[in-house]
């Protein structure tokens, strides 16, 4: 009976060893990767943000800065976790689709899609599923916690700028996107941060936005008010007078030429021509007659704003806001 009891005391202090080790084990990596410093940590996530490992490289992110978050690494840190959610975002294909493709799939390809819509699924507070439309849709949470907590960094600007990326995303993908919106919101960003070298790529995102959803400018009179705000915080940017530009075309194209004449700053508008020449480049000259001087340009079937016209000369704007004069024998008045 003895044997019998020191047996199982043996099975019980065996047991109990066993479990020692296997939490002391347990503890030892806790404590090891608690002691992972925030530049191993960035160091790492970097490198699998470059290998296109976005989930890996979120995760090391967001541990450092769960873990360091007093570290000079914490507002980088934020910036890039952001970066690679939002990067998710887009690149992967809803439930559906995925379901749908699936079986076309390589399997490494629907191993890293398998993996991307679990982790996006499962993050309801920095993704949003839209089952409509079967998109996920980055919230900009990262980017909103670094201007909250470092206003000051040399980040603010840039996560300032991808928040409006990620605003202006989801309003496309649902459908809401207003141009007077988008306006509006640079303005905003380009006067709270008057020295930032995202302006000149925000400028480029506004034509981009206007090229793309045309049809969604409804409100002229409100896509002039917000032109003419963003005009004042903007001065100086070299695209500033392209994008005037294509805003007038589009309502002249619609023959609303009282706004087109607000937004471009023009006394008056006969409307939109296209250049005909026969292979050449029209001259645009600073006077009416080919005695005076060229002062731009314009390419065959480019269109032109004709801002008047007397004898045989239209006097002219081209996209880089050049005013001149063209001879009324290359140039056709653009009909809708």
């Amino acid at each position: 009976m003895n044997n019998g009891r020191q047996h199982g005391i043996h099975h019980y202090l065996g047991y109990l060893l066993v479990g020692s080790f296997l939490l002391l084990g347990m503890v030892s990596c806790d404590f090891f990767k608690k002691k992972a410093s925030p530049q191993e940590l960035f160091k790492q996530a970097e490198q699998s943000r470059k290998d296109e490992n976005f989930v890996e490289a979120a995760q090391l992110y967001d541990e450092l800065i769960n873990r360091h978050e007093k570290s000079e690494l914490a507002p980088a840190a934020l910036y890039y976790s952001g970066i690679c959610k939002y990067t998710l975002s887009l690149r992967a294909p809803g439930k559906r689709e995925f379901d749908q493709r699936k079986g076309d799939l390589s399997d490494s390809k629907k191993d890293t899609y398998s993996q991307w819509i679990k982790y996006l699924s499962g993050r309801e507070d920095q993704f949003l599923y839209l089952d409509a439309i079967d998109k996920f849709v980055y919230k900009g949470l990262e980017f909103k916690t670094l201007l909250d907590r470092y206003p000051a960094s040399n980040l603010a600007d840039d996560a300032a700028f991808q928040l409006i990326h990620t605003h202006l995303t989801a309003k496309a993908q649902t459908n809401t996107l207003t141009i007077e919106a988008a306006l509006q919101l640079y303005a905003e960003y380009f006067t709270d941060y008057p020295q930032s070298p995202y302006r000149q790529k925000g400028i480029e995102h506004l034509m981009q936005l206007v090229s793309q959803y045309s049809q969604t400018m409804l409100n002229h009179e409100e896509i002039v008010t917000a032109y003419q705000h963003l005009a004042q915080t903007a001065e100086g940017l070299p695209d500033l007078e392209k994008l005037a530009y294509l805003l007038g075309t589009q309502f002249l194209k619609v023959k609303d030429l009282k706004n087109a004449a607000a937004i471009l700053n023009a006394p008056s508008l006969i409307g939109i021509g296209v250049v005909e020449t026969a292979s050449t480049r029209l001259n645009i000259r600073s006077g009416q007659g080919t005695e005076y001087r060229v002062v731009g340009k314009a390419e065959r079937g480019e269109q032109i704003l004709l801002l008047s016209k007397s004898g045989q000369w239209y006097n002219i704007r081209l996209q880089d806001g050049t005013i001149g004069y063209a001879h009324a024998d290359f140039v056709r008045e653009y009909q809708p």
